[in-house]
């Protein structure tokens, strides 16, 4: 088990970019490596056992160790397996099979600097500031597959542009690329503020934009999306002295019963926001897995039974009915949006 340390001095880099050049800091303790998602660093290749390695750290500023926990394929250190335990120092190179190498590397060094660098290359949107979507769903599987075994929870939120493929033929694409910068300010501002939270953000389509949010339950990123959109949902964009006023729907899902992986999550948040456009933009939607007769529904509902019949899909006034609902009813919720 890791102990927190006021600063992580050591860090392993993925060299290879197998697993997109990504940075494992490595803190006073115990820290494994295999591909399995309860590893400290999970690396998903199927060279690697199960629980492969381990770093250890008996002590703060202390000498690294490497230890092989007996893997089928074994453990290099420059290109030779070890048989012992070894200490690591700077500059170190681990190898496991033919896909995977990191390298020992203090945080605050020239080469890390540099990795850092090489990383957001690779990893970030042309021209942006948030992640691409292969990035983007690299990290969410991990996290999902995290969460499957008793992990943090995990929630994903996508942002789309109403009437986007109009406003683009009104307003041409250059005013999208201004509107879609605008977007992501207020979303990396916003996000800025969840000082405890942990999330990633990318853009998932050309109008779209998402965050995967750690340790959040629906209730809660159902707020943290609200409170977006009405900052969005109130700017005017300002394109060669034209101006217009673009909108955000969005939709939200989260971890649990059949929705277990990238695509399941993609597609519930898509049919979600789907769904609202068909119904207009002035309605909560939300999907419940188990009957609505069970739940406190206002009068003002109309439901739609499920292709399975064994849910419905209610649209209720966000502002007079959404508190009705306790957090364990919520946790059904599909997908919404805000009028």
């Amino acid at each position: 088990m890791l102990t927190s340390v006021t600063e992580t001095q050591w860090s392993l880099i993925d060299i290879k970019g197998n697993h997109y050049y990504s940075i494992y800091p490595i803190e006073f303790g115990l820290a494994t490596i295999g591909r399995l998602p309860d590893n400290t660093i999970f690396l998903e290749d199927r060279v690697l056992s199960r629980h492969h390695a381990r770093i250890d750290i008996q002590e703060p500023n202390g000498p690294i160790t490497l230890v092989d926990l007996g893997s089928a394929n074994g453990t290099m250190l420059h290109g030779k397996k070890i048989l012992a335990p070894c200490q690591l120092s700077f500059g170190d190179v681990i190898t496991f099979g033919a896909n995977t190498e990191l390298k020992l590397l203090t945080t605050k060094s020239v080469e890390m600097t540099q990795h850092h660098q090489l990383f957001h290359q690779h990893n970030l949107s042309p021209g942006a500031n948030y992640f691409n979507r292969e990035y983007f769903d690299f990290t969410l599987n991990q996290a999902i597959r995290r969460k499957l075994i008793g992990g943090q929870n995990v929630s994903l939120i996508k942002m789309s542009v109403d009437r986007y493929t109009d406003l683009k033929k009104e307003h041409g694409p250059l005013a999208m690329t201004t509107m879609k910068a605008l977007l992501a300010k207020i979303v990396t501002q916003y996000l800025a503020t969840l000082k405890a939270k942990r999330y990633i953000f990318a853009t998932t389509g050309e109008e779209e934009l998402a965050i995967m949010l750690l340790n959040q339950n629906i209730k809660q990123s159902m707020d943290i999306g609200l409170a977006i959109i009405e900052q969005f949902n109130g700017v005017t964009v300002n394109y060669e002295n034209k101006k217009f006023a673009p909108r955000l729907i969005f939709g939200v899902a989260s971890v649990r019963q059949g929705v277990q992986n990238v695509s399941e999550i993609h597609n519930r948040v898509d049919s979600a926001i789907n769904n609202v456009r068909n119904e207009g933009s002035d309605h909560t939607l939300a999907y419940f897995s188990e009957p609505t007769h069970n739940l406190p529904i206002p009068k003002n509902h109309h439901d739609n039974e499920d292709e399975e019949g064994n849910g419905k899909t209610t649209f209720v006034n966000l502002s007079e009915d959404l508190n009705n609902f306790s957090p364990s009813q919520l946790r059904f919720l599909r997908g919404f949006t805000l009028d």
